[in-house]
Parts: structure tokens; C-alpha cells; sequence
């Protein structure tokens, strides 16, 4: 467990269990809106976005009053909307408490599970501070912002979940599992990830480009690969991110674009209308490792 970011992630237990039900219960801030929004699914263990693009009618969400908060009556209504057990109510309602409490931007925890006991566990959590709360969390302690390499720092300083790697492949993914599995396939095709870059669950056009300023800032880099997989964002906003961070960012690297899952036809399509002579599509993500790989070994 680890605060450094303000991000808490992985909170697993020791032993294994016996697990017969695995759910997905969270709350994340809809800055829409200005509330909040419950999400829950009967289908957990997995990334919730990948669910929400494959079948969304499997995850609900809840929309929540901050002022009103999770009664126990709200909490069973999220439990019915997802299709999740009784016992759930009341991790529900402690999962509000400490959004509220540790003024959180997301708690959630995937996956909860039901053991053949009948026994409700939380295997995994995350927990995603607000930075704006410090001055009355005193208890967080003081945040070391120093990092050893500038692009990091630079990264830091723009909000980026970034670091830096010693390869030729710029990486930039939506969600810190994909990042992860496209450091690997990358490495499978010969060569090596010049970073880990995780844009999260928004792809706004500032955020594209300001991860595509700190990647090609990298002089090792030879070529970038951006990999995301639409669920809550949608692909198609991924892809309109993507060109107007064009208009602002001179790219100078080949940059190889893999689009799967919620509105990917339409992104693919905006970003074909763009047409940029260095950006090139791929319609898997072995392909787009490869197809980067080969970019940068051209060079």
C-alpha cells in the first residue's frame, strides 16, 4: 500500500481464498455532474472498463447525492441494480464512509468476493486521493514531489502517471493493466518500452497532449505506441483527444495508434479523416506492438 501519488492500489491478502462469487463494487467522482457515481457489477476480477465496453448492461451506475450520501436503503439499491448480494449493503456503505472520510476521488474494490463460506472479502482496493483536501488530512503527512529524472518530474508536474524506462518505444495506455500487458507485448516483439505512461480513465485533448509532449521529449525514443481500450471513455474521444493534441504538439516520431472496444470504429474513422503522414492504426494490439517495434527499429 502506498500513498506516494496519492494513489493506494493493491491491498491483497496473504493466504488464497476458496472464492465462489467475484463483484466489482466503487465510487468515483463525475465531475460532469459535481456528485458522485456508484458503479457496481456482478462480474468483477477483471478491469471494470473492459466490462463496461463489452457488456455494459452487466455494470450499474448509480448516480449519488454528495449532500444525501449512502443510506443503507441507497446501498441496496446499488446492490439490486448490479445484481449483487445482500451482504454487499453494508461494504457499500463503509466504502461511502471512507470516500468521505479520507476525501477520496475514487474508492473502489475489485474484486469483492463471496467465499463457499458465504464470506464477504475485499481482495483488492484503490484508493485515489484529492490533492485539494491536504491542508485538513494532516495525517496523509508530507508529500516528496522530487524525482531523480526530469521527464518524471516534468510528468509529475502535468499530473501524468509516468516512468521512464530504458527502451526505444514510447507507451502511453488507459489504465495501468493494459500499460503493463503492452510493456510486455512490446518486449515479446524485440524491443524495449521506453516508458509507462497511464492516462487513466479520461483521454481529454490537453491530456493527450501533454503525455505526448513528456514521451517525445525522450530523445531515446524512436516511435510511440498508444494503446486503449474504450469503456467509459469512449474510443472516439480517445481519437478526437489525439488530434487536437496534434494541433499543439509536433510529432516527430512515428506514432502507431491502437483503438478496441467502446466507439472504436468511429475513432478509427476520425482519426483516418486527420490523416497525419506519422500516425498509423493497428486493429490489435500484437499488431500495433509490432507494427511500433518495427518503427523503431527502422530508424
Amino acid at each position: 500500500m502506498d500513498i506516494k501519488g496519492h494513489t493506494v492500489d493493491k491491498v491483497m491478502l496473504a493466504q488464497p481464498v476458496d472464492t465462489a462469487e467475484e463483484f466489482y463494487v466503487g465510487y468515483v467522482l463525475d465531475r460532469a455532474t459535481g456528485g458522485f457515481l456508484a458503479i457496481a457489477s456482478a462480474e468483477g476480477g477483471m478491469e471494470i472498463e473492459e466490462v463496461a465496453a463489452t457488456r455494459p448492461e452487466a455494470v450499474a451506475r448509480i448516480p449519488v447525492n454528495p449532500s444525501e450520501g449512502v443510506t443503507t436503503a441507497q446501498a441496496a439499491r446499488i446492490a439490486e441494480a448490479a445484481g449483487l448480494p445482500p451482504q454487499t449493503v453494508d461494504v457499500l456503505v463503509r466504502l461511502w464512509e471512507v470516500l468521505v472520510g479520507e476525501d477520496a476521488l475514487l474508492v473502489e474494490v475489485n474484486p469483492l468476493v463471496r467465499t463457499a463460506q458465504g464470506r464477504i472479502l475485499a481482495l483488492d482496493g484503490k484508493v485515489t486521493l484529492d490533492d485539494n483536501a491536504r491542508f485538513r488530512q494532516t495525517r496523509w503527512g508530507d508529500e516528496d514531489d522530487t524525482h531523480d529524472d526530469p521527464l518524471e518530474a516534468a510528468a509529475a508536474a502535468k499530473g501524468l502517471d509516468y516512468v521512464k524506462l530504458d527502451g526505444e518505444v514510447g507507451i502511453i495506455g488507459n489504465g495501468a493493466g493494459l500499460v503493463m500487458s503492452t510493456l510486455d507485448v512490446v518486449a515479446g516483439c524485440g524491443a524495449r518500452p521506453a516508458d509507462f505512461l497511464d492516462i487513466g480513465g479520461g483521454a481529454s485533448a490537453q491530456i493527450m497532449a501533454d503525455g505526448l509532449s513528456v514521451v517525445l521529449s525522450d530523445p531515446a525514443v524512436k516511435s510511440v505506441l498508444v494503446n486503449v481500450f474504450g469503456g467509459i471513455t469512449a474510443c472516439d474521444a480517445v481519437a478526437d483527444g489525439i488530434v487536437r493534441a496534434l494541433d499543439t504538439v509536433r510529432l516527430t516520431k512515428p506514432l502507431v495508434v491502437r483503438l478496441d472496444g467502446n466507439n472504436a470504429a468511429r475513432g478509427r474513422a476520425i482519426l483516418e479523416k486527420r490523416a497525419h503522414p506519422l500516425v498509423q492504426q493497428a486493429t490489435t494490439m500484437d499488431g500495433a506492438a509490432r507494427r511500433a517495434a518495427d518503427l523503431a527499429h527502422a530508424v
